[in-house]
């Protein structure tokens, strides 16, 4: 036997055992004896490209060609490559060279089709698979690729024939039924397309995108079980496939379960690490757990993927933005826009980012640049309207929420955001009217959750009530409405059975509007109404008992979460800092939950004080926000605010931790049979406070406070009166009422009609309030009582704008007296009085809410300054007006005694023995 032909064996014995690198290494060999031989020179292109060695071999098989200018085969395998290379349009040209050579080859045909198809020649393509097929009437796999086609041009009907005739050709072409059932749910034909996976899934059980297709159909038929059980039907047959982890993923997501949904993504991307769905869905999860740094991870990856992708940088815009990091979320939306600046998400999330960055009035301009180029955009109608709510200009966002309820009346959201608006404003009857519209949308036409949502209605008509009263007779009226609500509500529900899950999500959405703010400000004791509203949202929301798991004996640290929409420089929790910034830090864990936007220095402190978890302020999942909390395995959870903001009102219905407290930040019970404990000022708190209270009263060593002084403040002596500042006239004596208006109740306006008749001088100054029918409302019943006591309101009474802090502090310092609001006394206002050297008279309220002044001037020795009855308040601040040396009197009593105030370390020893006292055992 020659050597030639011994080279041949070898090289045959290789390729057919696989082996092609040495089956490469034979034919070269070959070729080198004898280059014109055309059988070796295509084997060994044939064996390159069975090695995936796909640039050598185009070059091979177009060496071949050259050496049989008449053989198809090369020219047709160069046509494969080139596909598998994505150059579509090489691709259909070496099939052409191919036709040539061999014109009636339906299968030619069928791939230069392919190749159009792929290159967007679509009608070239569509006329090449028709050529197949007149070639070969019964090439399943043409009438498929016809169909296709077609379905890229809109020709539906003509696609859904084609891939018939595929699967009658070829009855377990499980392809062309997938193809077609496929088509068929982006024709909304939902039951067809099922019977037709149905049929594929008989003949063919072992196709996994068939199962795939029906999870996809039978969601969209709302059978998401079923749907669950095809997806995992097809993971099981294809567990190598991302696309059936995708589809679960998004089941599982639909269904809340975000844990699983995000397993499932991430498999998805292990399988396919640069699978830019998976990992875009991946960071959106992650971001919803305010998982923010591994979903800005993701991000990068899919932008490393697809560098031009705009959703990319969208989602990294949204991560940024979880981490606070404004500026860098600005960037991600400038470029995603510029890749994409057709798509307007971006450019409406730079409104919200320059938000964030305090840039209001470029997040209006942004705002109103996107109305312009997209005027039918409800999205941006809504961004310009919570731009000017957050710049007061509430008549101009409320005609912005209009225009985005014309143009999309059946989408709910946009009346939830109208209804909060006009809540804030005193509308209550439009924004019950607005809540109402939002929760009937949400339930469709089924009866049931239609009437799920009108008991959340009343429930909110509990909640959205005035925040201020023109006479006692309408405050007394709203009491009794609400508590009718309320027993009315406990009588449906006393036996009613558990409600589903599709109707708490009704409840869920309306009680992102309840707080119960209002309620407290009616000074009456709120525990009776306070239960029963905390008992209606319970069984609204169907909640079920848990039990918290015991702490594991391996640590020894107590943890401890603080959890507010407000975890900043706000009256509901600045006071909440100092009570564990002082504890022993080496016996205790602290993990803090903000759920707002906070960008001020005592937000950064709490963050500081151990584990901090920033969720996102809208649209937030609070199933997930409970259970990560419940994860933490804390030891106490402390609510600083309950009743604030409806966050806190919904984290105090939830058991989280096996221990729960709440203290002032927000003075009136929860109502909560899950808050165990109300930790209260001994020296606040009046004889049977323990009847004010559903939680168990712990009454504190002294205010209850640990209180730094401020370095910065002087003592209010040496501060010039700031009046020609604020446009207060020379010669009154200026009385400062500079509380919240909704703490003035009507039956106590008469004490300032009194006070005038003795100082004729005097002048009242109120700042005005949060919305402009409050200040009107206080201003009608003033002139009212003024002119019953033969006196002008007008020439006593000024409203000034709202201040911020240090306007505040230096319009507190003009005045010559402070009136406290009578049952419901300052707090922190209080200590800038004692603070500046300001005089206060009090009169203690019923309730510990109308108790802090008092507690505050027995702690520095200032009891002359509680007055015992509304006779004697009214004498002493007459005195005040008239005697300048009494007024100097209680400042040197302020300055003196302030101290006291400042570091109390018995009330910290205190708060570390109870916390010690009642952590759950080992």
């Amino acid at each position: 036997m020659s050597s030639l032909t011994m080279l041949i064996k070898s090289a045959q014995s290789s390729h057919a055992r696989g082996d092609y690198a040495a089956a490469v290494r034979s034919y070269e060999g070959i070729l080198a004896r004898d280059p014109r031989n055309y059988d070796v020179a295509y084997l060994m292109a044939v064996a390159l490209y069975q090695a995936g060695r796909l640039e050598r071999a185009l070059a091979a098989f177009a060496a071949a060609a050259k050496l049989n200018p008449r053989r198809f085969e090369p020219h047709k395998d160069r046509g494969l490559i080139l596909m598998k290379l994505g150059q579509h349009e090489e691709a259909a040209q070496s099939f052409a060279s191919a036709l040539k050579l061999s014109p009636r080859s339906p299968e030619l045909l069928l791939n230069r089709g392919l190749a159009l198809k792929n290159a967007g020649r679509t009608e070239e393509a569509i006329q090449s698979y028709r050529a197949a097929i007149r070639l070969k009437p019964d090439l399943a796999e043409a009438h498929n690729n016809l169909g296709n086609a077609l379905a890229m041009l809109g020709q539906s009907e003509e696609a859904l024939e084609a891939y018939s005739t595929a699967y009658r050709l070829k009855p377990l072409y499980a392809e062309a039924q997938v193809n077609a059932a496929r088509l068929l749910l982006e024709l909304y034909r939902f039951t067809q397309a099922r019977d037709v996976l149905d049929s594929c899934i008989a003949r063919t059980p072992g196709h996994a995108e068939a199962h795939r297709s029906l999870a996809e159909c039978l969601h969209v038929l709302g059978n998401d079980e079923a749907a669950l059980a095809a997806a995992s039907r097809a993971i099981a047959l294809a567990p190598r496939q991302a696309a059936a982890f995708l589809t679960r993923a998004g089941l599982l997501e639909s269904l809340r379960r975000d844990g699983e949904a995000l397993d499932d993504y991430s498999r998805a991307q292990e399988l396919e690490p640069a699978n830019v769905p998976a990992l875009l869905a991946r960071a959106r999860l992650l971001c919803r757990q305010s998982r923010f740094e591994e979903a800005l991870r993701a991000c990068d990856l899919a932008i490393a993927a697809e560098p031009g992708n705009a959703r990319a940088y969208y989602r990294a815009g949204r991560a940024f933005e979880g981490c606070r990091d404004f500026g860098a979320a600005l960037a991600s939306y400038d470029k995603a826009g510029e890749l994409d600046p057709v798509w307007p998400e971006p450019e409406l999330r730079r409104i919200f980012a320059l938000s964030g960055l305090g840039r209001l009035e470029e997040a209006l301009a942004a705002a109103d640049a996107v109305v312009c180029s997209h005027p039918d955009l409800a999205d941006a109608h809504l961004a310009r309207a919570s731009i000017l709510r957050d710049l007061r200009r509430a008549e101009e966002a409320l005609a912005s929420y209009d225009r985005a309820i014309a143009l999309v009346p059946d989408r709910a959201a946009p009346y939830g955001a109208r209804g909060a608006l006009r809540s804030e404003l005193g509308e209550v009857a439009g924004a019950l009217e607005d809540f109402g519209q939002n929760l009937r949308l949400l339930a469709g036409s089924d009866a049931l959750l239609r009437a799920t949502a009108e008991d959340c209605l009343k429930l909110l008509s509990v909640d959205k009530i005035p925040a201020i009263y023109d006479t006692e007779e309408e405050l007394a009226a709203t009491r009794q409405k609400v508590e009718g609500v309320l027993d009315e509500l406990a009588e449906a529900y006393a036996s009613h059975p558990p409600l589903t899950a599709v109707q708490t999500r009704i409840s869920e959405q309306a009680m992102q509007h309840l707080a119960g703010f209002y309620l407290a400000y009616h000074q009456r004791n709120d525990r009776p109404v306070m239960q029963k509203l905390s008992c209606a949202a319970t069984r609204l929301l169907s909640l079920s008992r848990y039990e918290p798991p015991t702490r594991p004996a391996s640590r020894q640290s107590i943890r401890i979460g603080i959890a507010s929409q407000r975890l900043r420089n706000h009256n509901g929790a600045n006071w909440a800092y100092n009570w564990f910034a002082q504890l022993p830090r080496g016996d205790y864990e602290f993990f803090t939950y903000n759920f707002e936007p906070a960008r001020d220095q005592l937000a950064a402190k709490f963050a500081a004080l151990g584990t901090h978890r920033q969720f996102p302020s809208s649209r937030t999942d609070m199933h997930e926000v409970v259970q990560q909390m419940r994860d933490d395995a804390l030891d106490f959870l402390m609510l600083p605010d309950v009743g604030m903001t409806p966050v806190s009102r919904f984290l105090s219905l939830h058991r989280i931790a096996p221990r729960q407290f709440t203290a002032w930040g927000h003075p009136v019970t929860t109502g909560s049979p899950e808050m165990d404990f109300y930790l209260s000022s001994d020296l606040m708190e009046p004889t049977g406070a323990a009847d004010h209270y559903s939680e168990k009263l712990v009454r504190m060593p002294n205010l209850a406070l640990y209180l730094e002084e401020r370095e910065d403040e002087d003592d209010g002596e040496a501060a010039a009166r700031s009046g020609p500042a604020f446009g207060l006239p020379e010669g009154r004596v200026l009385y400062g009422c500079l509380q919240s208006l909704f703490k003035y109740v009507p039956r106590y306006d008469d004490i300032l009609p009194r006070i005038a008749a003795e100082v004729p001088d005097a002048l009242f100054v109120f700042l005005e309030g949060s919305s402009s029918y409050i200040t009107t409302v206080l201003q009608r019943r003033l002139e009212r009582c003024f002119a019953a006591h033969g006196l002008d309101a007008g020439k006593h009474v000024l409203f000034l704008p709202r201040q911020k802090p240090s306007g505040y502090d230096r319009l507190m310092r003009a005045m010559d007296v402070c009136i406290d609001s009578v049952g419901w006394s300052g707090g922190n206002t209080t200590l800038k009085n004692i603070r500046f050297g300001v005089p206060l008279v009090t009169l203690e309220g019923e309730f510990m809410r109308g108790r802090h002044s008092s507690a505050m001037f027995r702690m520095i020795g200032a009891e002359e300054m509680i007055a015992p009855s509304t006779d004697a308040y009214v004498e002493r601040l007459v005195r005040m007006g008239k005697d300048e040396a009494y007024r100097r009197h209680v400042a040197d009593l302020f300055r003196h005694g302030r101290h006291r105030l400042y570091r109390d370390q018995e009330f910290i020893r205190a708060l570390d023995l109870f916390l010690k006292a009642n952590a759950m055992p080992h």
